[in-house]
């Protein structure tokens, strides 16, 4: 019974429209990735608050220069012997590997991956490397959402939208965002926005999010006071802002590019060592720029620094940032977007208070708009950028200036420095390419069982005469799949052609190039595989390898493959 009703559920969601399926599975994947998210935020905060910085799990400024100089270089070596540990397959982590899964491998996200990701980050942010936790929280939500669907054994049309839930709910654990989560899976990681897509993933978010709140409370991750605009002569500013942040968010993505780039044949030893070393000096420089640094970003944003203290933090965060992501330490890029943000956007508000100290708002205020620029021109993700700070500081007043800046710094990074999404261009740097077809996205939506023809019969021999027809046509049957022994041949049935010879029967039966698919593909995956097997047919197998079904070239609304001779 339990059986049957897998496969109508499974039946269900091959169809692209099935809402109400996918809201379930939007529970499940919810609330896994927000268990598994907590755990890795509990897992950091724990061994930093017992062993590294008892005082507060991110008081790194705390510690003695030598300390904070072999504390990176440690951390390095210890994720150098857990990589190679493990294999150059399963060491690819973060925000960049679910994209890559998603695109090219129906969203199967490996366990030893997402081992890797958990044990390394935890080991990066212990050690003071200056990477955030949303990077590996992407990893690792993607990873629950992708599993809950393994385990089900649902279509691959639908592991799309419990990725983008896996991404959302990891999201809105993590920062407390369910709205800039759900905007975030649906424009960086998915790239589109469907309606039937967008429920699951909200309650995803949601439920991750209550999760979330249980354990940690329901505060803003950054409390401040509620900073608005003095007056719209500060709007040149607020664009002024948005430029200079669209200029260093298309530094650090094309830095880091091009380091990765530069590093991507050097052995994994040698990158571990220098990202340590580096990381180690500048720690010295500036203790404040290592682990996540929202303790800085929280003394930003109530005006702590001034502005020569604030530009020193932002190079050498910079500096540090790119040289862990294009080591490629396991760790997020995101927390060190926000805090370059915050540190550029103060600067300017305190160059803006001394020019026109009667005009300008607080620096605070900027610094908080810098936040969302960075984020947004870093991804090429404005809305997700504007709803993270709004949730962030549960400030609605920074909407309609922090479109501005957020736009100014898209235009700036994109239109004019014509530099690529942060994902995207690591994604180039290893050999693969994210495209986004609408076409192919459409077909992706739906499972290859939503168009499959259920009339057929397996035979162990081909029928010849009226009575072995009679036999099979009850009920009528439009395919033939002919086992025999390891072979699976497509028959069409048809009437015979009229002047048949007089011992033919009055139906036949005519071979088709056939090649197999799993019950789980994609229609675009269906398309695929005809054009790649030059195939006129589909046989459709199950999970246990029993065929279910046929489909066809024109029901896939594919051409139809010329006949083998």
């Amino acid at each position: 019974m339990f059986r049957l009703a897998l496969d109508r559920f499974r039946l269900r969601l091959a169809d692209s429209e099935a809402l109400a399926p996918l809201v379930i599975l939007g529970v499940l994947s919810g609330a896994a990735s927000g268990a598994l998210l907590i755990s890795f935020r509990a897992m950091v905060e724990w061994i930093l608050s017992s062993t590294v910085t008892p005082t507060h799990p991110e008081a790194f400024e705390t510690l003695a220069w030598p300390v904070r100089l072999l504390l990176p270089i440690g951390g390095a070596l210890l994720v150098v012997l857990l990589f190679a540990r493990l294999g150059s397959a399963h060491v690819q982590v973060g925000v960049v590997h679910v994209m890559e899964r998603l695109a090219y491998h129906q969203g199967a996200m490996p366990w030893r991956n997402a081992l890797a990701q958990y044990v390394g980050a935890v080991i990066a942010l212990c050690s003071g490397h200056s990477m955030g936790r949303e990077g590996p929280g992407v990893h690792l939500g993607a990873a629950a959402g992708s599993w809950v669907g393994q385990g089900l054994g649902v279509p691959n049309n639908s592991m799309r939208v419990l990725i983008a839930c896996g991404t959302a709910g990891s999201i809105a654990a993590s920062f407390n965002t369910p709205i800039a989560g759900v905007i975030f899976a649906m424009e960086v990681v998915m790239m589109e926005y469907t309606i039937v897509g967008f429920a699951p993933v909200i309650v995803s978010a949601a439920v991750a999010a209550w999760m979330s709140q249980a354990v940690y409370g329901d505060a803003a991750a950054f409390a401040v006071p509620a900073l608005e605009l003095n007056s719209l002569l500060e709007l040149p500013l607020i664009v002024g802002c948005g430029c200079a942040i669209g200029l260093l968010a298309a530094l650090f993505v094309r830095s880091t590019a091009t380091l990765q780039r530069a590093a991507v044949a050097w052995p994994l030893w040698r990158r571990g060592v220098l990202a340590g070393v580096m990381m180690g000096a500048a720690a010295v420089v500036a203790p404040e720029v290592m682990g996540i640094g929202y303790d800085t970003v929280e003394a930003t944003l109530h005006n702590r620094f001034a502005i020569s203290a604030l530009l020193l933090i932002l190079v050498t965060k910079l500096v540090a940032s790119t040289i862990c992501a294009g080591l490629g330490m396991p760790g997020g890029v995101i927390a060190p977007m926000l805090f370059m943000g915050a540190s550029a956007g103060a600067a300017l508000g305190l160059l803006g208070q001394a020019v026109a100290p009667d005009l300008s708002a607080s620096p605070a205020f900027y610094a908080m708009l810098g936040m969302g620029a960075m984020m947004a021109a870093c991804l090429h993700a404005p809305l997700a950028g504007l709803m993270a700070i709004v949730e962030l500081t549960q400030n609605v007043k920074l909407i309609l200036p922090g479109m501005v800046c957020i736009v100014s710094a898209v235009l700036i990074a994109r239109s004019l420095l014509r530099t690529e999404p942060m994902f995207i261009a690591s994604l180039k740097v290893r050999g693969a390419d994210y495209v986004t077809d609408p076409v192919a996205l459409a077909l992706s939506r739906s499972g290859i069982t939503s168009r499959m023809n259920a009339s057929f019969k397996r035979v162990t021999h081909l029928p010849e005469t009226d009575e072995d027809w009679a036999v099979l046509n009850k009920p009528s049957v439009r395919w033939l799949v002919h086992e025999a022994g390891q072979e699976t041949r497509l028959y069409l049935v048809s009437p015979a052609a009229d002047g048949a010879a007089p011992r033919s029967a009055a139906w036949q039966a005519e071979c088709l190039v056939s090649a197999e698919v799993s019950v789980r593909a994609t229609v675009q995956e269906g398309r695929e595989r005809l054009s790649a097997q030059g195939a006129e047919g589909l046989i459709v197998r199950r999970l246990d390898g029993r065929v279910c079904g046929v489909v066809t070239a024109e029901m896939l609304g594919a051409t139809s493959a010329p006949k083998a001779v």
